[in-house]
């Protein structure tokens, strides 16, 4: 997530314009599914009262997707323009 190898990082972290990205997707014309591979092993990570990741959670639903449970119970995350592919 910061050019330096193949991290993994939660989205957010490091140097991706998130927002741009995102953007960029949305305002595409590609429709099929995205996938985000993250792990937790080499990001550090101190938020044990969870303000940190609830304030991710909100950026996600409030500004840039909609957080939607499919039929097999599984969360996904889409834009607006995704969804309704």
């Amino acid at each position: 997530n910061d050019g330096s190898g193949d991290q993994h990082n939660l989205p957010f972290s490091g140097t991706v314009d998130w927002p741009r990205l995102v953007r960029t997707i949305a305002e595409s014309s590609y429709v099929k599914p995205l996938s985000l591979e993250v792990t937790m092993g080499n990001f550090v990570f101190e938020d044990e009262d969870g303000e940190e990741i609830q304030g991710v959670i909100e950026y996600i639903e409030d500004d840039i997707a909609t957080v939607v449970d499919d039929e097999e119970g599984e969360w996904e995350i889409a834009t607006d323009e995704l969804s309704k592919a």
